[in-house]
């Protein structure tokens, strides 16, 4: 396949060219005013933009380069080249970028150093050792999620407000100087500690899956948003971050929870802890709690009217009231020891798992075309199942799942009308 572009010599134009999926091979020296050119969903393997030094916008996405030469594109601005086999990438001589994407390919080294414009960077996804950001001083959000890389220097990107470095495999990372800090996320890496004393801008904060003893939250009086989930931090003191609206701290071994004063909370998780006690009366914007695998034997969610996600499974649960949830959506509850569940008023449920409780009575009412309920292992009997349009034998059955219109006993599939 082959292409003129002697007829835009005098004109700067956009090119877009999708699914060129058998174009191996191309040259545009014909075309010297081109100021954006897509090229998405291909097989080049080869591009030669050497006279294109008019070049300012150059997005790219499921390709075949190993590398690509951008050395004569000095007026570049916009560098997405992503979703391919890059195995370098030298920007060195684009000295104009602003925004840079080479998330998912296969770099291991990657220098922007020379890039003293840059603000956005993402290079998610990719194999990355070495991160060179020095004199990148107007950078201000970078994305460098699942690397490996082990060391990363953000001391001279003082305007930085947003920091994605998860999965990588970093023990300790100097923010200090990264004042402005506004979204920080580091989870799955190996740190023991995180100093965030000097970012007291920090409103969104996740660090899950380190290996984390203590967090001094003191100074980011801002935080809106905290994720420490999967740590060993038994006791985190937030009296003071009343306006946080989303917490997670589940797998801490968190044995008490006070969120009366976080009036604004939309999303709790505090799972897989050892909770006997979770008073969530004041959270009345709360539309999802997760407070599974605790040792909780009441759970009043009465105020929580918002409530649209629910689960608190593998507790010590003798009764649940979601009289007044008529917003949700899924409950699991399994795994404790209900003996009635009224759901008469939730008319919206689509997800159901309350198995493994001591049930001998249940009332669903759910006008969910699209629907999972799990009624096994419980005390009841067939015909006490709430299941309409089903013709069931009056017998004792320790298994019963409906999905969508099908109902499953064992092995045994019944469909609606039957």
């Amino acid at each position: 396949i082959s292409y003129e572009f002697s007829h835009f010599k005098e004109t700067s134009f956009r090119l877009i060219t999708e699914t060129l999926y058998y174009l191996f091979s191309h040259k545009f020296k014909q075309a010297l005013n081109l100021v954006e050119f897509y090229c998405n969903n291909n097989k080049l393997v080869e591009l030669d933009l050497s006279h294109n030094e008019n070049l300012r916008t150059f997005k790219v996405s499921q390709h075949s380069f190993t590398n690509l030469d951008l050395s004569g594109n000095i007026l570049l601005e916009v560098l997405t080249i992503t979703q391919g086999s890059l195995t370098s990438l030298d920007v060195s001589h684009n000295i104009n970028i602003v925004n840079l994407d080479c998330s998912y390919n296969k770099l291991t080294h990657l220098d922007v150093s020379k890039n003293q414009k840059l603000r956005t960077l993402s290079c998610n996804y990719n194999e990355l050792v070495s991160l060179n950001l020095l004199n990148a001083s107007k950078l201000f959000r970078f994305y460098c999620d699942n690397n490996m890389l082990t060391d990363l220097d953000v001391s001279t990107n003082t305007r930085l407000e947003t920091i994605y470095c998860i999965n990588n495999r970093l023990t300790q990372l100097d923010i200090s100087k990264n004042t402005l800090l506004n979204e920080f996320y580091c989870s799955d890496n190996p740190f023991t500690s995180l100093d965030i004393s000097k970012n007291t801008s920090l409103q969104t904060i996740t660090c899950s899956n380190n290996n984390l003893t203590s967090l001094d939250i003191s100074k980011n009086r801002y935080l809106k948003s905290l994720a420490y989930a999967n740590n060993r931090i038994p006791n985190l003191d937030i009296s003071k971050h009343k306006e946080i609206t989303f917490l997670d701290c589940s797998n801490n071994q968190v044995s008490s929870l006070d969120v009366s004063l976080h009036t604004r909370l939309q999303g709790l998780v505090c799972s897989n802890n050892d909770i006997s006690y979770l008073d969530v009366s004041k959270n009345e914007f709360l539309s999802r709690l997760d407070c599974s695998s605790n040792r909780l034997t009441d759970l009043d969610v009465s105020k929580n009217v918002e409530l649209s996600y629910l689960y608190c499974s593998d507790n010590l649960l003798k009764n649940l009231d979601m009289t007044n949830n008529k917003e949700l959506f899924s409950l699991f509850c399994f795994n404790n020891e209900l003996v009635d569940l009224n759901l008469e008023n939730n008319t919206g449920l689509a997800y159901l798992n309350c198995s493994n409780n001591k049930l001998k009575k249940i009332s669903v009412r759910s006008y969910y075309s699209t629907r999972v309920f799990d009624y096994s292992n419980n005390c009841l009997r067939f015909s006490e199942l709430p299941i309409p349009g089903y013709g069931l034998s009056d017998e004792y059955s320790p298994q019963a799942i409906i999905v969508d219109d099908d109902v499953s006993v064992g092995s045994v599939v019944f469909k609606s009308g039957i």
